[in-house]
């Protein structure tokens, strides 16, 4: 495991606040009732502030090596093959936010996004040193809330 991988597994990182940001201002802009208008605002709010998190950690990175540990290089590539795929697929994200065109499906998009960060962060928990792991655990704990959120406000608004 060299340092370029754990940086890129951080810049996966930033890119998934960057583009969570990124939707959630788009459809906060979209809204007429102030609430669901603020619920959006909220949350692109955090995505800035995880993204400055995971921007500190790569500051880091230029001083930190992994342990290596068996399978450190195949768990690697399977979260890049997650990134890649799933996070990152331009076609896939193009084709899902094609069919975003209200607050319902714009919910439906934030859920499955949130679950996906939640994952990645979860399983990027085994490349940070030590004394990250409490910030990467807080913004995991952040996303599940996140994801509650969108869900209760689903039940609300949706159902």
């Amino acid at each position: 495991m060299s340092l370029l991988e754990v940086g890129e597994l951080i810049g996966f990182a930033i890119r998934i606040e960057e583009n969570g940001e990124t939707f959630y201002r788009h459809w906060a802009k979209q809204m007429e009732k102030g609430d669901q208008r603020d619920l959006f605002e909220h949350l692109a709010d955090e995505e800035v502030e995880h993204k400055r998190t995971f921007q500190a950690f790569m500051k880091k990175v230029e001083h930190y090596e992994p342990t290596s540990v068996e399978g450190y290089e195949e768990y690697f590539g399977y979260l890049q093959a997650f990134a890649d795929g799933v996070l990152f697929n331009e076609k896939k994200l193009a084709e899902e936010q094609g069919r975003v065109k209200d607050f319902a499906s714009a919910i439906d998009f934030a859920i499955r996004r949130e679950l996906d960060s939640i994952l990645f962060y979860s399983d990027l928990l085994r490349f940070v040193p030590k004394e990250q792991e409490a910030q990467v655990e807080a913004i995991v704990r952040e996303e599940r809330r996140h994801y509650m959120k969108l869900v209760q406000t689903k039940k609300e608004y949706c159902l």
